[in-house]
């Protein structure tokens, strides 16, 4: 049990969700194996849900931002949600929606990519 404010939190309780911890191994802010820990204490996620990631050579800020963390982090993020998204009315998520554009992230900022639909239609 963990007590939060005057509140019991079961840790066991959770176990329909998939776990994602990432730590950066020059972190010197939270040190390595503190996000980690997260998995011993969510015992009921069954093992195929949780993964850990250590990036190598990052400290705490490039966990969350930098040249790494697009490079290497974000696509790691992206493929464990899209490996653990089981719900048939999120995997729709993972398909354009018919004329709607797509926005795609890059390094210069966020993209819309038109849909097929419209590409033919600007293109006429």
């Amino acid at each position: 049990m963990l007590d939060w404010s005057t509140a019991d939190i079961d840790l066991a309780a959770i176990r329909r969700v998939a776990l994602l911890t990432i730590e950066g191994e020059n972190d010197d802010i939270s040190g390595v194996g503190q996000t980690e820990a997260a998995h011993r204490l969510c015992l009921n996620i069954p093992a195929e849900k949780k993964t850990h990631y250590l990036q190598p050579n990052v400290g705490h800020y490039g966990v969350f931002n930098g040249s790494r963390f697009r490079a290497e982090i974000v696509p790691r993020i992206s493929d464990f949600v899209l490996s653990n998204d089981t719900g048939s009315a999120r995997n729709s998520a993972k398909r354009p929606i018919k004329g709607k554009p797509t926005v795609v992230a890059s390094n210069t900022g966020p993209t819309l990519v038109p849909s097929p639909g419209q590409a033919r239609a600007a293109n006429k």
